[in-house]
């Protein structure tokens, strides 16, 4: 509460930053008891709020045992297809 009332009574930005950080703060609050009142999965809404907002269609997901695996699986799954990238 402090930090707030310093940023309202103490100019330490642009007013612009500071009615961005305060929106922002403002939605937060909100938001947040928004998705604990759902009875829904709330990962399951953040996921497809994320998919939405980023065009994307479905994604398969993968549990790796140990970070070496994962890590060969990254490798793997992103090294460039030698018929687009000809070595």
């Amino acid at each position: 509460m402090r930090s707030l009332l310093r940023l309202l009574l103490i100019l330490q930005g642009t007013p612009f930053g500071q009615i961005m950080f305060l929106s922002s703060t403002i939605i937060s609050w909100v938001y947040n008891p928004y998705l604990s009142s759902l009875a829904l999965d709330k990962e399951k809404i953040q996921q497809q709020l994320l998919f939405k907002t980023l065009k994307v269609g479905h994604m398969s997901g993968f549990e790796l045992g140990t970070r070496p695996t994962a890590a060969v699986f990254a490798t793997l799954a992103l090294r460039p297809h030698p018929e687009v990238f000809p070595a």
